[in-house]
């Protein structure tokens, strides 16, 4: 969902890519409080920012 809305949320993608290497085989996860206010920041981002409708 966040992926695809991407488009609408400027510099999104510098706030996603810690998050992203999480994700990988090579890298062992780790949830911090840097992890923690990225996220929250993302999700804040998200719900005030995305307004997408139907024309």
């Amino acid at each position: 969902m966040v992926n695809f809305n991407r488009l609408f949320l400027p510099f999104i993608a510098d706030k996603l890519e810690l998050l992203h290497k999480l994700t990988s085989e090579k890298t062992q996860f780790v949830w911090s409080d840097k992890e923690k206010r990225l996220f929250d920041e993302v999700k804040s981002r998200f719900s005030r920012h995305v307004e997408l409708t139907i024309p």
